[in-house]
């Protein structure tokens, strides 16, 4: 396969150097800026390092009109707070200062500072783009280690920083480490490395497909593209849409999902605006169920993506149907009326196109916009991401052999988030967020009382006192409201009227799912409890602070 070229957005020799390990092995030729004719260096004037570093990829790629690799870091000081910004490492005494003059600068400036005072880490980010559109960006901090107390002997490495800056496990600094001592220090280099190769080879077009060879960029064709950002999208379809927060309560209701106005504000305005509704919390407490809920009240359809480790754009997106296009291909040459290009064209018609979800749900045959549920985001890696940022900022995508493709009807968007890891803010700030807590007393009556209507009142207020009590105690998983459900109904098969302790023991595995809460709380404690929730009132869900 041709090799695509990309260029390394620097002119610091060691950073190009780690941009092509990082490339290394890939079908992409290096090229430097005076490779390509370019001089003068992009303004830095971003707010974190992730943004100069997209703001550096975007430059250079579009000057470039090619792909292109930046990146931007910073030493981390915090004994020093406001006198030292991580953003200014390398600017650091102003841009005519010498590193010599920068060293002996920060060198003055920690002389106060002792012992764990003088800790010190990295904060590197780095940003992919193509003809001045982001692709994927990254932000990443590594290993701590601690600020020497005097200059190093002999010249300064372009990172000049990084000549003091001492690990002492390894008797070194980090410009002195081994490749295997910077890998066991969790190195940001290595980390960015795992997530940019993992990136480049799940959207590069398959070797195999004949449509991409000898094309310059498969790479770029094949990715989801972005022409103009979130904030300014216009709002095209709101047909379907209700008319006030009220509305959204009421749709709701309709389904069975008790929505307080808190929640209902959020949703209300994700319709409005076509925003990404972003929910977190606990796992059990309703955050999937608001988009089965709002797919069923607006008679849409439900797409899901199940979110898990591993996920990719072949799962999440697309992918051709190869036994079929082998079966086609072994037709043609029994029959002998085979011509390349109408062969070529035909195989890669969309009738052979496998549609994921986030492809179907901007299917153009959609005559309302659906509702895309990206469930439990915080399970997929970090770099899936990069693939819902460009998606959701124009709700289209380019498929090199087919165009592009884009929604007729913009897809209402409930991402969730059990938060088993935290999601990165440049998505979050591309969403609405809401936090879904346990329901406080009052409103888990509710949604027992909308969802299981046959439940006596009686046994309903005893579940749900029992339950808020339940959430009080330490356990490994406390119950959500799913459990609640799922209890009250075994209570109703059992023909159970009203808690009893010695039913409470037969039932603790449909509430807890670990062996050892269902042995802390069985027998006395559940009587303990019972008695308790029996004068709990309605109190607050969730556990005492």
């Amino acid at each position: 396969m041709p090799h695509t070229p990309i260029l390394l957005a620097t002119g610091n020799r060691d950073k190009q150097a780690e941009f092509r390990r990082l490339l290394d092995g890939l079908p992409f030729t290096p090229v430097t800026p005076v490779d390509a004719g370019l001089s003068g260096v992009p303004d830095e004037e971003g707010d974190t390092h992730e943004a100069i570093a997209r703001d550096k990829a975007a430059q250079w790629s579009k000057a470039a009109s090619m792909l292109a690799i930046a990146s931007d870091g910073g030493l981390v000081v915090p004994a020093l707070g406001p006198r030292w910004e991580s953003r200014y490492t390398h600017r650091f005494a102003g841009p005519a200062a010498s590193n010599d003059e920068r060293l002996r600068r920060l060198l003055e400036l920690m002389r106060p500072c002792h012992d764990e005072e003088r800790r010190a880490s990295w904060v590197e980010a780095l940003a992919i783009a193509h003809s001045g559109r982001i692709l994927a960006s990254w932000e990443l901090s590594g290993g701590t280690g601690y600020l020497d107390e005097q200059p190093p002997a002999g010249p300064l490495p372009e990172f000049w920083v990084f000549s003091v800056w001492r690990f002492p496990q390894f008797g070194a600094t980090y410009s002195q480490l081994t490749d295997v001592q910077r890998e066991s220090i969790d190195d940001h280099w290595g980390r960015l490395r795992r997530l940019v190769r993992r990136f480049l080879t799940s959207i590069y077009v398959r070797s195999d497909n004949p449509c991409t060879q000898g094309t310059r960029s498969g790479l770029i064709s094949a990715t989801m593209t972005a022409t103009a950002p979130l904030e300014s999208r216009p709002l095209t379809s709101t047909a379907t849409a209700p008319d006030s927060i009220e509305s959204v309560q009421e749709l709701l209701r309709g389904q069975g999902y008790v929505a307080d106005r808190a929640l209902a504000v959020p949703i209300f305005l994700a319709m409005r605006l076509q925003r990404p509704l972003f929910l977190e919390g606990e796992a059990g407490v309703g955050k999937t169920e608001i988009a089965r809920a709002l797919s069923a009240a607006l008679d849409t359809p439900l797409i899901r993506l199940q979110c898990y480790e591993g996920l990719d754009i072949n799962h999440a997106v697309y992918e051709w149907n190869h036994p079929r296009q082998l079966l086609e291909i072994r037709l043609m040459e029994a029959s002998g009326d085979i011509d390349r290009d109408s062969a070529t064209s035909g195989l890669f018609s969309e009738r052979f196109l496998i549609k994921r979800p986030l492809l179907q749900a901007i299917d153009a045959a959609h005559d309302r916009a659906p509702v895309l549920l990206i469930d439990e985001l915080d399970r997929a890696d970090e770099e899936f991401e990069g693939f819902l940022l460009e998606m959701l900022a124009d709700f289209q995508i380019t498929i090199p052999e087919l165009g592009v493709f884009k929604a007729a009807h913009p897809p209402v968007v409930i991402i969730t988030s059990n938060r088993t890891r935290e999601v990165h803010d440049a998505l979050k700030r591309r969403c609405l967020y809401y936090w879904i807590d346990y329901p406080d007393f009052q409103k888990e009556m509710q949604i027992i009382s909308s969802r299981l209507p046959d439940a006596p009142r009686r046994l309903a207020e005893q579940v749900t006192g029992f339950v808020q009590e339940l959430r009080e105690t330490e356990l490994y998983k406390i119950p959500g409201i799913s459990e609640t459900l799922d209890w009250t109904s075994a209570l109703l098969a059992l023909n159970a009227r009203e808690l009893e302790p010695e039913v409470i023991d037969d039932t603790l595995g449909l509430m807890l799912k670990y062996q050892d809460d269902i042995e802390q709380v069985r027998g006395e404690p559940v009587r303990a409890m019972l008695e308790r929730s029996r004068n709990r009132g309605s109190r607050r869900g969730g556990r005492r602070g």
